[in-house]
């Protein structure tokens, strides 16, 4: 029956009018021009290239959110959900504060060539749908302990910053024997000097998925200022001096916390979305 509405609303338009319908999403029209106008606002909000302005998928994608955005305002008018200032406040902040920029919302926006409206209401829709998105699955969404410490140390070792030295003898070297190098590594860290035989690369500071396997297992549980090997690969044999180690700064468990239960509101939100769009009247025109 309300297909049978939302169709009888097209139909009933004059043809120059139905010309300019994009969509409709339960009892709200959706022009083209809309949609184009979107289309522009979003691309330089996101700052995408041209090429990325370009992907058909693209277009698809702001049609998607347009349609959510009714859905979403629907439900909360029907339930009764707003927004307070406070939290339309503090929606402006924490996205000037994701962008990192210390301007306040006009001259940021200015910046960016998007009208200040437009990006008041997508960020105000963004926390509307944070809002509904907790009201409705929140509580289906539980976070474990041994999660949060997994992300923690995921985090940890992701961005540790490793400071080696490593130095490599070719197999055939007449020195490239277990014995030989561990003579060379004794005299290199008793006296520092550069080893005569060899190569020694200053690898400067990197993190762990920037080096090669065979120096990150070396070191493992090896503190810093050590002479660590021999280890021998198929360029020959090896000994890694390791210098130094940069610890990154974590945010807090509870922090961790939100933004895994953040994540699996957003997963279940997208779920919950489709079967509100299923059992609401959405006609795309093209």
């Amino acid at each position: 029956m309300l297909r049978l509405i939302a169709s009888l609303i097209i139909v009933g338009c004059t043809q120059v009018l139905a010309d300019e319908i994009g969509m409709v999403v339960n009892n709200e029209l959706i022009t083209k021009a809309e949609v184009t106008e979107n289309l522009e606002c979003f691309s330089k909000f996101a700052n995408l290239s041209e090429s990325q302005q370009l992907d058909p998928a693209l277009e698809q994608s702001v049609k998607e959110m347009l349609i959510r955005k009714v859905l979403i305002q629907d439900f909360a008018d029907r339930n009764k959900i707003t927004l307070t200032d406070e939290e339309e406040g503090s929606a402006i902040s924490n996205y000037l504060s994701s962008v990192g920029t210390d301007k306040d919302f006009d001259e940021h926006v200015a910046d960016m060539g998007v009208p200040p409206k437009w990006v008041r209401e997508f960020i105000k829709s963004q926390a509307l749908m944070g809002k509904v998105g907790s009201m409705v699955v929140g509580r289906q969404v539980q976070i474990s302990d041994e999660e949060v410490t997994a992300l923690r140390d995921s985090l940890y070792d992701e961005n540790c910053q490793y400071l080696l030295r490593s130095w490599i003898l070719p197999h055939g070297h007449e020195k490239a024997n277990m014995e030989e190098v561990k003579k060379i590594k004794h005299d290199w860290a008793k006296t520092s000097q550069t080893p005569a035989e060899g190569e020694v690369l200053e690898l400067g500071w990197k993190k762990k998925d920037e080096l090669p396997s065979l120096f990150i297992s070396a070191i493992e549980g090896i503190g810093t200022g050590n002479v660590v090997g021999p280890v021998v690969s198929e360029n020959g044999y090896h000994l890694v001096w390791y210098e130094g180690l940069k610890v990154p700064v974590l945010p807090t468990l509870d922090e961790l916390r939100n933004v895994l239960f953040q994540r699996d509101v957003q997963q279940k939100l997208s779920e919950w979305l489709v079967k509100l769009e299923d059992n609401s009247v959405v006609i795309r025109k093209s």
